[in-house]
């Protein structure tokens, strides 16, 4: 099970043993959870912790617009509901600088849960962490964006940090401890991408779809706060982008268009004949609402509409983009060679072959509009002082009040 960017409480808030905090008001943990909780049911349960995990309220924050802080008991909470493993490798695992990273380091050692990309030394964090599930090895790595202006830690260098998107070196460095990790399958995680676009560029699908050839078996994208397409190779897949699951410091993506106010929890099914690598057998597209504050499914109507959306934005990466069929139940399923011998309900499902049907032309063409649409960001008001917004390029609408969480 994949989900995106996570955290449980607002920008540079203090941090509660019972409780975090949203726009002054208190939320408890249990607040967050019970209407998606059932989702989580994989037998590895991904996020990316977009978020310090401490109980400290006396660090010193970085300056810079946003800054995300998470009690430890707010991530016991994830797990109690069936998260078993982050990524801590974005733009925000030092926004308490060096000592805010050792923190979540030591928070997170300290609550057992399986984590990758933060390490105490470049070393550490290009190692990947392996699980053991069902009999058979994973190992996850994660890279990213950095933020507040560290680098990745150089060779020898002992101070926390992690693998950069942006450096050649880094991503390569990431994609061979994977391959040479010698498990039998092969996670990456990647914090990258400009925000608010739902089109992948050609040079980030080639980078992402490239490591799949390097000996990356599924490559988990995220950052951009929406979703982007997912596409299968050889039976290794690549999820472009899953949104948002559940940040109490991002904003309402309610109140975008068709192609920006979901995220994705997307269901891998892997399977394989024995002595065999394991491949995509099936994958299941949840589209979920209410990430900033309750993430929930959407509506039968209003998922299979996002189905659309999926279906639309795989069209830039050919025949191996996914299509997936709307279900009934809002979700989308898209079956692959072998499905049918799955176990269960997906099996059966597979089984029967189900059809990926177009979009009306109405909302087929709603879909086009929006997700060509261009959303650039303004951090500068005409007195030179920040004053973030949205405003969208080839589109007459006037500009959105802006905040990306």
């Amino acid at each position: 099970m994949l989900a995106g960017d996570t955290g449980l409480n607002g920008s540079f808030q203090p941090v509660y043993a019972d409780f975090g905090t949203k726009h002054g008001a208190r939320l408890a943990w249990n607040e967050a959870t019970p209407l998606i909780a059932r989702e989580i049911d994989g037998d590895i349960n991904f996020a990316n912790l977009e978020t310090v995990v401490t109980d400290r309220n006396d660090l010193t924050a970085n300056m810079k617009l946003f800054g995300f802080r998470t009690h430890p008991s707010g991530v016991k909470h994830l797990m109690q509901i069936g998260l078993n493993f982050f990524s801590t490798a974005n733009n925000h695992s030092m926004d308490f600088g060096l000592e805010g990273a050792r923190e979540t380091l030591r928070q997170l050692n300290m609550t057992g849960v399986a984590h990758a990309g933060l390490g105490a030394n470049r070393a550490a964090a290009r190692a990947p962490r392996l699980v053991i599930t069902r009999g058979r090895s994973f190992a996850i790595g994660a890279i990213g964006i950095i933020g507040s202006g560290y680098g990745a830690p150089a060779e020898g260098e002992e101070r926390p940090g992690h693998l950069s998107y942006g450096s050649e070196r880094d991503f390569d460095e990431g994609v061979g401890a994977l391959a040479a990790s010698g498990a039998d399958y092969r996670i990456m995680s990647v914090h990258y991408g400009q925000e608010f676009e739902v089109n992948t560029n050609a040079r980030d699908r080639s980078r992402l779809s490239g490591a799949l050839a390097k000996g990356v078996d599924l490559v988990v994208g995220h950052h951009h706060h929406v979703v982007n397409g997912v596409e299968v190779v050889d039976g290794r897949a690549v999820f472009y982008g899953l949104g948002n699951f559940l940040h109490w410091g991002t904003q309402d993506m309610g109140r975008f268009d068709v192609c920006r106010d979901y995220g994705l929890v997307a269901r891998v099914h892997l399977g394989a004949p024995a002595g065999e690598r394991l491949t995509v057998r099936a994958i299941e597209a949840l589209p979920i609402t209410q990430m900033h504050k309750t993430p929930r499914r959407m509506s039968a109507e209003e998922g299979a509409k996002r189905v659309h959306v999926l279906n639309h934005l795989a069209t830039r990466f050919g025949t191996s983009g996914v299509r997936f069929a709307a279900q009934a139940d809002g979700s989308g399923l898209a079956c692959f060679a072998g499905a049918e011998s799955l176990t269960g309900a997906i099996g059966q499902r597979c089984g029967t072959k189900p059809a990926v049907t177009p979009a009306a032309p109405e909302l087929a063409a709603k879909i086009e509009g929006a997700c060509s649409r261009k959303v650039v960001r303004i951090v500068e008001n005409e007195d030179g002082e920040v004053e973030p917004e949205f405003a969208t390029v080839g589109d007459e609408r006037p500009a959105l009040p802006f905040s990306p969480w």
